[in-house]
């Protein structure tokens, strides 16, 4: 089923042979335009350091139930032709997200009652939605730390929407943070400081990304919690990597051009660099391709994710 919330493979745990992959790639929260950016990831990240074998994949990602279950399905069978290691997909459940937060009484306290939505407006939509993405990036890394890979020597764990502009090469930009006396990287900051650090994007070993991954507490949120996590462990370096919108897909596919309706925030990081054509990607997909412009077309025509648009009746 594609509501199912269950791993789409059963590797977890299981026992390696050989020396195992040297890097992880740890995509979590909402699903989005996953299926359009998955190929870029694959090229720019994946190949250039050393291929499929090189790496453990995992996915935890969210969906509506209401709108995007063809997008879940997609999903599903993405993650089996890619092999992926650990996948949960899993459509959107504030009960169950509350459940995961048991223990966290600032975090509970944070989401547990939707009339703060009618008092608080934006800011209780800022925090519910950290919430929600921080459960996906815990599940992520528990999923990679019950493997036992002790072979992983870096961690990449970005949103599933997300775009990398250029080839990312993890060798060299280990070397720069072993110089340096840091364990993660952070392509850019909100501030001058360096305190409010991009929540989308990090490349970690393993102790920092453990860290970073712990389960939200309610105290810090978006920028701010990355740069309590990990803030003095990290070097900064920009990766040209950019949130693709739903609106922004036709554009990246068809004539390889990035757009933005919220030019201050998503495209934060990019810097000016060219992108291929999704189409002419190896891992395109023309049905991932279809029905991501399908999830657009509904969005425009007025049955958006019910998330962003009516929380308080979730």
């Amino acid at each position: 089923s594609a509501d199912a919330p269950t791993p789409v493979t059963t590797s977890i745990g299981a026992p390696q042979t050989g020396a195992g992959p040297r890097y992880a790639l740890l995509l979590s929260g909402g699903l989005r335009s996953f299926l359009a950016t998955w190929p870029l990831t694959l090229a720019h990240v994946v190949e250039p350091n050393g291929g499929r074998a090189n790496w453990w994949l995992g996915l935890a990602t969210t969906y509506d139930g209401a709108t995007q279950r063809a997008a879940a399905a997609a999903t599903h069978a993405l993650a089996r032709r890619h092999a992926f290691d650990f996948a949960r997909i899993a459509p959107e459940d504030l009960n169950a997200t509350r459940r995961f937060y048991d223990g966290e009484p600032r975090a509970q306290a944070a989401i547990k009652d939707e009339r703060l939505f009618l008092k608080h407006g934006d800011l209780a939509r800022v925090r519910l939605s950290f919430a929600l993405q921080w459960e996906s990036v815990h599940r992520a890394f528990a999923a990679f730390a019950a493997a036992n890979l002790t072979s992983v020597e870096w961690i990449l764990r970005t949103r599933p929407d997300v775009i990398v502009g250029a080839p990312l090469h993890v060798s060299r930009l280990a070397a720069s943070m072993v110089a340096a006396g840091k364990d993660a990287l952070v392509p850019c900051a909100l501030d001058v400081a360096g305190k409010r650090l991009v929540d989308d994007f990090i490349i970690a070993g393993p102790d920092a990304m453990r860290a970073y991954s712990e389960r939200w507490k309610g105290l810090h949120t978006v920028e701010t919690w990355v740069g309590h996590a990990v803030g003095p462990r990290t070097m900064l370096e920009r990766l040209h990597h950019a949130i693709l919108e739903l609106s922004a897909v036709e554009p990246f596919v068809e004539r390889g051009q990035y757009e933005t309706k919220t030019r201050r925030i998503h495209n934060r990081c990019l810097g000016k660099v060219p992108l291929p054509k999704g189409r002419e990607l190896p891992a395109f997909n023309r049905s991932d391709y279809e029905v991501c412009l399908r999830l657009f077309a509904d969005q425009r025509e007025g049955t958006p994710n019910r998330w962003y648009h009516d929380p308080v009746r979730w």
